[in-house]
């Protein structure tokens, strides 16, 4: 489930043998293509909120050591 957007290239779905199923928008700016044996159930794009990143104040990287970058991300939820 999700949406693909292609706003500078088309969008071709299937194989042409067997079958595909998917759930979600295809959105292009050029061409969807369908190939036989392919099942789209639509799902409308739902714009969600920008998550609440902290990736803690900046400072310069040396890169000629090792450094650890901390930060936190406020989300309890899960993704796919």
């Amino acid at each position: 489930m999700g949406t693909v957007y292609a706003p500078n290239g088309g969008i071709n779905i299937g194989s042409g043998t067997g079958s595909s199923a998917l759930t979600g928008t295809l959105a292009s700016r050029k061409n969807v293509s369908y190939k036989d044996g392919v099942e789209v159930t639509y799902a409308p794009l739902i714009i969600c909120t920008p998550p609440d990143a902290k990736a803690g104040a900046d400072r310069p990287l040396a890169f000629t050591t090792l450094d650890t970058l901390v930060g936190h991300f406020g989300y309890s939820g899960s993704f796919i």
